[in-house]
């Protein structure tokens, strides 16, 4: 039996950090145990707030990218991430997982 997901389901427990004016970008898991990572297109409960990027927090911090990023550290169970279609950049160390970036 395989179960399908909600085509409307979306990742929750993700990290946000604010960018501009209802433009915001992950900038980590935070609480998400989903390993099938989905990025919604807007921010959940912020009315008109899109996803727009994918930021490694040290470089937004420290003006240096960190060692793992937002998906770099205890991503052992991540098998996937499917992205906003509004994505338009990804800054710094974004994706630092073996898992991840299998083809």
């Amino acid at each position: 039996i395989v179960a399908m997901r909600d085509e409307n389901y979306v990742s929750e427990g993700l990290e946000y950090i604010q960018i501009d004016e209802n433009m915001y970008a992950i900038s980590g898991l935070g609480t998400c145990t989903d390993s099938d990572i989905v990025i919604p297109d807007f921010v959940p409960d912020i009315e008109g707030a899109q996803v727009i990027a994918i930021v490694d927090p040290e470089l937004m911090i420290n003006g240096i990218p960190g060692n793992g990023g937002p998906f770099g550290e205890n991503c052992e169970h991540i098998t996937s991430i499917t992205f906003p279609s509004g994505l338009i950049a990804m800054l710094g160390t974004v994706i630092n997982c073996p898992n991840c970036l299998k083809y």
